[in-house]
Formats: C-alpha cells, sequence, structure tokens
C-alpha cells in the first residue's frame, strides 16, 4: 500500500501549480523590466549623447550668428560709403562746369566729413574699419575642431598729417572745422590753427612733397613745407586739390575719388565673401543639428521599438508556460485516476472481488 501513497504524493495539486506559475510569471516580468530598463538605457545615452553635439553645433551657430551680423554691417557701411564717394565727384563734376568753382569746396568738405564719420562712428564691438590699428574677426567653422575663419580689418576712414622737417606736425580736427599745428601731437600746439575751407593755400604738392601758406588773407602769410601722409581711402579736404578752382585741382581729385571707390568695392566684395563663409558654416551647422534631431527620433522610435519586442517576447514566454502547467497538471489528474482505477482492480482481486478503493485505504 506504501507504493500508492507514493504515487499519490507525487501528483502536483492545483494550488501547487498555480503558486509555481505565479512565481514563475513575476520572474519572467522581472526580467522582462530588466531587459527593458537595459535598452531604455542604451537608447537615452545615445539621445543624450545627440543632445549635447546639438548644443555644440548650436553654441557655434550663435557665434558665427555674431560675426555674420559684424560683417553684413561693414558691408552695409561701405555701400553707403561708395554711394558717398559718388557724392564727391558729383560735386566735382558741378564745380568744373561753374564759372565760379571755389563755392564748391565747402560742400566738398562737408560730405567728405560725412564720408568719415560712416567709416569710424559707430557701436560695434569688432570696428573692422574705423580703426586704424590693426583690429580682425575670426568664427569658428566647426564644433568638431578649433579652426576658424580670420577676416583683417582695414580702416577706411581717410586721414592726413604734414610733418614738418623740424618735427611739427599738421592735423585736421574735422569736428572742429579746423587744422592745427602742434610741435607734440596731441598734448602740445604750436600755436596755428587754420580753418579747414580756406585757412591753408597749397602753393605745390610732387609726389608726398608739400609747400603750402597758412594766413595767406593776413598782413603776414607764412609758407610751410613737409610731407604729406594719408591713411585710409585717401580723400583729403578741397584745399588740397587747390580748392577745386583748377583744372589740375579737380583732376586730382577726380583721381582720388576713383582710387578710392576701387578701393571700397575691394574691400566691399572682400567683406562680402566673408559673409557668405559665415552663412555657409551657418548652414552646415544647421544641416548637422537636422541630422542629430533625426537620429533622436529614429532612436526614441527604436527604443519603443524594442521595449515592445521585450513585453511580447515576455508574454509569449507566459504563455508557453501555462499551457505547460496546464498540461502538467492534466497528466498528472490522468495520472491519478489510472492509478484509482488500478487500485481498484487490486482491492477487487484481494477481497474476492467485493473489495473497494476505500477498503484497502482503511
Amino acid at each position: 500500500m506504501a507504493s500508492v501513497f507514493g504515487i499519490l504524493s507525487s501528483t502536483i495539486s492545483a494550488g501547487s501549480s498555480a503558486n509555481y506559475f505565479g512565481q514563475m510569471t513575476q520572474h519572467l516580468e522581472s526580467q522582462a523590466t530588466k531587459a527593458q530598463k537595459k535598452s531604455a538605457d542604451h537608447y537615452q545615452a545615445r539621445v543624450n549623447a545627440a543632445y549635447q553635439q546639438i548644443g555644440k553645433w548650436s553654441n557655434l551657430d550663435s557665434d558665427i550668428e555674431g560675426a555674420e551680423d559684424t560683417l553684413k554691417s561693414v558691408v552695409s557701411r561701405i555701400k553707403s560709403m561708395i554711394s558717398r564717394v559718388d557724392s564727391l565727384a558729383r560735386i566735382v563734376n558741378q564745380a568744373e562746369s561753374d564759372t565760379d568753382p571755389s563755392a564748391y569746396a565747402t560742400t566738398f568738405n562737408s560730405l567728405l566729413r560725412g564720408l568719415v564719420n560712416s567709416a569710424t562712428d559707430n557701436n560695434l564691438d569688432t570696428d573692422l574699419i574705423g580703426k586704424t590699428e590693426g583690429v580682425s574677426l575670426s568664427f569658428p567653422m566647426s564644433s568638431r575642431s578649433s579652426a576658424t575663419f580670420s577676416v583683417t580689418g582695414s580702416y577706411l576712414g581717410s586721414d592726413w598729417t604734414i610733418q614738418e622737417a623740424g618735427g611739427e606736425v599738421w592735423i585736421p580736427d574735422r569736428k572742429a572745422k579746423s587744422i592745427v599745428r602742434y610741435t607734440d601731437y596731441p598734448e602740445t600746439r604750436a600755436g596755428q590753427s587754420a580753418n579747414i575751407n580756406d585757412g591753408l593755400v597749397l602753393d605745390s604738392l610732387v609726389g608726398s612733397d608739400i609747400t603750402f601758406t597758412y594766413g595767406s588773407n593776413t598782413a603776414s602769410p607764412t609758407q610751410y613745407t613737409g610731407t604729406l601722409t594719408s591713411n585710409g581711402i585717401g580723400i583729403t579736404e578741397a584745399w588740397l586739390y587747390e580748392g577745386l578752382t583748377t583744372t589740375t585741382g579737380r583732376d586730382n581729385a577726380k583721381s582720388a575719388l576713383e582710387t578710392a571707390t576701387t578701393f571700397l568695392e575691394s574691400e566691399m566684395s572682400r567683406y562680402q565673401t566673408a559673409v557668405e563663409v559665415a552663412q555657409f558654416y551657418r548652414d552646415r551647422a544647421k544641416a548637422y543639428m537636422a541630422d542629430l534631431r533625426t537620429d533622436i527620433a529614429g532612436y526614441m522610435e527604436e527604443s519603443q521599438s524594442e521595449s515592445a519586442k521585450i513585453q511580447e517576447d515576455a508574454q509569449r514566454r507566459a504563455s508557453n508556460a501555462s499551457l505547460v502547467m496546464q498540461s502538467a497538471m492534466m497528466m498528472n489528474a490522468e495520472t491519478l485516476r489510472m492509478v484509482t482505477l488500478a487500485t481498484a482492480a487490486s482491492a477487487k482481486d484481494l477481497s474476492g472481488g467485493s473489495g473497494t478503493i476505500l477498503d484497502i485505504l482503511t
């Protein structure tokens, strides 16, 4: 009878099977949760890395944008300057056709003052055309290297000085509309100061060697000689073109204006090229950021897809386990039934044909 009890005790009850199945389901769910977290962390790391790259390219774009704005401002200012030079040329032409050309010197000087101011008066942090000392503008070309693109400034004002052999120097003060003589610029004035329109009279100008008269309308005019030096676009006040009253003076003015226009157009082209370079690198930065945002969307989609697959796999495995468990329970039930029948048959034999399973078990 002991063998019968062993067989009966080895069968899996419905309660124990349900408990085992619950544990197995929890295990599968735990595995799925861990797998989903690992997958999510993997894709989140890729998303974070992409966002870091976007941040770098965005900073690059911002830096280039600032440089681009400065360069565009320079191009705009040079365009204005070219227009002002054209206005000066028209004044020279009008003086040429007028019977009293001396009346145009003041207008010429006033327009020249506006031309110089358009180059030097600005609020830009990087003044590429209004500073006489070396100024340059640089901007980064990539977030992946330290490479930069640089633009060297060029002074587009128009300054001039006359240096005497003894060290004294004549310098125009356009705001005060005067020309001042210094023994030590800018600290010590020599005492002479002339109206910028007609205070000095040009006697001769050969190359850079100049002779002129101070106080020509006074009782004691004084003649000076020196070296004329110009800086920037090379246009001077009308008195250095003989007040626009002579053909030679007007021709010299026309030549200076033509040279200045050519120089300004060349500089405008150079700065415009720099604007285009800045735009190219900004466009490239924006393209990289767009690609990175596309990558991020792809990572998030892949993460969701993989998480769903992990969940589906866990559900499939749980379903398979359930089927196996149900099969096992059905097999145990069938085994129990067969054992019962076999035992009953044995009891019948032992009792001469009238025994029952209860008789045997008791």
